[in-house]
Order: C-alpha cells, then sequence, then structure tokens
C-alpha cells in the first residue's frame, strides 16, 4: 500500500536535537535530507527531523539512530544531544 508523506508525517514522531555548533548544522541537515528525511530549525539551537518512510515511531527512531551514528562516525568530538 502506499502512503502519502502527509500519513508518514502523522504515523513518525519528530526527533528534536540541540545541536548549537553552526557551520555544522547545514552540513547535518542535509546528510538527514539525502536519506529521506525532513527537517525543520525550531529555533537556533534545535533542529526537527522526522523519518516520512518509517511505518511508526519505534522505526523512525531506530532509522535515525543509526543515521546519527554514520554521521557521528564522519564528525568525531562534535556534541549532538537528542532532546525528544
Amino acid at each position: 500500500m502506499m502512503r502519502s508523506p502527509l500519513d508518514a508525517k502523522r504515523d513518525s514522531s519528530p526527533c528534536v536535537f540541540d545541536f548549537p555548533i553552526q557551520p555544522f548544522r547545514a552540513d547535518l541537515r542535509d546528510f538527514f535530507h539525502r536519506w529521506g528525511c525532513v527537517t525543520y530549525e525550531a529555533n537556533d539551537d534545535v533542529i526537527e527531523v522526522i523519518v516520512p518512510d518509517a511505518r511508526g515511531e519505534r522505526q523512525g527512531r531506530r532509522e535515525l539512530e543509526l543515521y546519527l551514528e554514520t554521521w557521528r562516525a564522519h564528525h568525531p568530538g562534535l556534541e549532538l544531544e537528542l532532546l525528544d
């Protein structure tokens, strides 16, 4: 069954990250976009990320954690705090 992006957004709860290092924020958002995620700048230090293809909140969170581990491996030493 095909799901619309609107359905996916309803099924996937956003994960929120505190990421105050401005030069890397664009890189992090681009990274998530390449994996098909949707990102929003919630405020100056917070990025909200949605995994629209996830079948539910648990799956979306697992996928996002895998993406984050990959990104962190390429950016050692940067602090990224999951708020949600």
